[in-house]
């Protein structure tokens, strides 16, 4: 089985789309081709519980992320995803929050409105405390940055899965001890998926459950484009 994941940004209104920022109405077209051609949007929990012959999956299943928890996710995807009947998964990063909720000037989330989301349609997964790069900072900065995550996560209520996406999708891609030495201490503190980029579909079961890969969604791609990466990924443009 096969299984595209679709990574968000920035659900911008300012009609300049760009790598990290998508038009609403741009995403609306996204989510209506989606749902116009069959596919069922799954929830981290729904792969998670993925086993083949006993707990199958819909077979034009899809998985559709946010990265960094900006307030357009709320204001703009979150009413998308319900017109459309869809899940998604909001990788946060608290330090991004906003800590006034009558703070306009702030491009992300108030903890208010993480919250009032309606858990059957958004979860929340972890995209570090701060947003720092995990390639960059040492392992045991890493393990205070989950712990911090699971702390704050459970303070706070937030509905979440225990998934992580890399920030800045960065991960020990060219140090293999270091890396199996990270994918340990992801064991240790219960994180039981994490995502890359990678740009290519997954194939179910999943080879490494720490190395899931999505495919980066940018503003500025045709139509055209998205339906041909729900297909093949963006690494198999033409």
């Amino acid at each position: 089985m096969r299984l595209p994941v679709l990574m968000y940004h920035n659900v911008s209104g300012n009609d300049d789309p760009d790598r990290l920022n998508i038009s609403p109405e741009i995403l609306e077209l996204h989510f209506r081709f989606l749902s116009e051609k069959g596919f069922t949007a799954i929830s981290a929990q729904d792969l998670l519980r993925y086993e083949p012959g006993r707990n199958p999956l819909p077979e034009k299943s899809v998985l559709i992320t946010f990265d960094d928890g900006y307030r357009s996710q709320f204001t703009n995807a979150y009413p998308l995803l319900i017109k459309y009947n869809l899940k998604a998964i909001i990788f946060l990063s608290p330090g991004l929050l906003r800590t006034e909720k009558e703070n306009s000037l702030s491009d992300y989330l108030h903890l208010d409105e993480v919250l009032s989301m309606k858990p059957d349609t958004v979860e929340f997964g972890f995209h570090g405390m701060e947003h720092d790069n995990y390639e960059e900072i040492s392992l045991p900065a890493i393990l205070r940055d989950i712990e911090s995550l699971q702390y704050y996560f459970d303070l706070h209520h937030i509905p979440c899965q225990s998934c992580l996406a890399y920030p800045f999708g960065a991960f020990p891609r060219n140090n293999n001890e270091r890396r199996m030495i990270l994918f340990k201490i992801f064991e240790r503190k219960g994180i039981r998926l994490a995502f890359r980029i990678g740009n290519r579909i997954n194939k179910l079961p999943l080879k490494n459950k720490y190395l899931v890969q999505r495919i980066d969604i940018r503003g500025n791609d045709p139509l055209w484009k998205f339906k041909w990466m729900i297909r093949f990924g963006r690494k198999w443009l033409p």
